[in-house]
């Protein structure tokens, strides 16, 4: 299986790429963590593969927390993928989808990220 930790708005696209898949989703509420942390870390000693999906960058945001968590309990992984925004790529403005499709972050990307961690 595979652990899926979504942040905000970018729940409702990892719930529609999770149907149909071995995927336990899970809602970032609050950073630092609360105390669903603990349950979180049985779910990824369970699956051993993580995918974080956040609407900004990667600096400073759930992945990193998410990382040091891993490491002060010591617990590895086999596979680990971060989502995150691109900025902008090709120079050029527009929609959030638009640019949840660019960085890898829409349903249909998602879906495809999901696939490739459980191969």
């Amino acid at each position: 299986g595979l652990t899926a930790v979504a942040l905000g708005p970018m729940l409702h696209e990892v719930l529609q790429a999770a149907a149909g898949h071995d995927v336990e989703v899970w809602a970032a509420r609050i950073l630092p963590f609360d105390d669903s942390l603990g349950q979180l870390l049985q779910s990824l000693r369970r699956t051993r593969r993580l995918l974080v999906v956040e609407a900004h960058s990667r600096r400073g945001g759930l992945a990193e927390a998410l990382s040091l968590a891993l490491l002060e309990h010591g617990l590895r992984l086999v596979a680990m993928k971060a989502c995150c925004a691109q900025g902008y790529p090709q120079g050029l403005y527009g929609s959030q989808s638009y640019h949840r499709s660019l960085s890898g972050r829409d349903a249909a990307s998602l879906t495809k990220e999901i696939q490739g961690m459980l191969a």
